[in-house]
Order: structure tokens, then sequence, then C-alpha cells
């Protein structure tokens, strides 16, 4: 098993059909400099790109399993620079995390157990 660190990437870009076609270029270029900051990165890297007309798309190692913390990344931080931007929170001041879910079905509280340890 590789110690390399592991990232899965969601790459959901709301980008116009026209703009697409007339830029098919410059996608190409993209992902050729995608792909070597992937290869530089060390990482385990899997992309999926899709525009939302279906018409382009770019798929990289997407039959690969990934962890499920890895996938959980990109969420995450999308919600935390939209709540930046809407001035509900700050990126330089610290944020408490909770280790507290509210079940959708019945609003029951759950909470994430771990047998791994951490350190300070």
């Amino acid at each position: 098993m590789s110690h390399r660190p592991q990232l899965l990437v969601f790459l959901s870009l709301l980008i116009s059909p026209v703009f697409i076609a007339a830029q098919d270029t410059n996608l190409s270029i993209a992902i050729q400099y995608i792909q070597t900051l992937i290869q530089k990165s060390g990482a385990d890297v899997g992309v999926a790109f899709r525009t939302l007309d279906g018409k382009t798309e770019w798929f990289s190692r997407v039959d690969d399993a990934f962890h499920a913390a890895s996938t959980m990344k990109i969420p995450v931080m999308v919600e935390l620079f939209h709540q930046v931007r809407e001035g509900k929170l700050k990126l330089d001041e610290p944020l408490v995390v909770k280790n507290e879910f509210h079940s959708l079905v019945d609003g029951s509280i759950y909470t994430a157990r771990s047998r791994r340890r951490f350190r300070n």
C-alpha cells in the first residue's frame, strides 16, 4: 500500500458550453497543466470534470478507490470559502469544529468515533 498522500478532486465548474467550444485549446492546455501539477505533487489524485451541459468532460483515475475522508475535503472547502464570501467567517480566525452531526431522518445526534489517536 502506498503511503503517498491521497486526494480526490472533483472539478465541477460552471462554464458556459459556448465558452468551452471556443476554448477547446485552452482546455487541453489546462488538462496538461493539471496533470503536471498532480505528477509533481506525488499525491494520488483522481479528477472528474464535466460541464453542466455534459458536452465537455475529462476524467482521470476515476476507477481508483480513495478513502471517503479524501472525498469530503473539497465540499468542505467549498462551503468554507462560501461562508467567507458571505462574511460569516474569516480565514485568519479560529474555527470551532464539533464531532456532532444530526440525522436528516430523525434529527438524532451522531458522533464519529475513530480508533486513531492524534497527538498535539
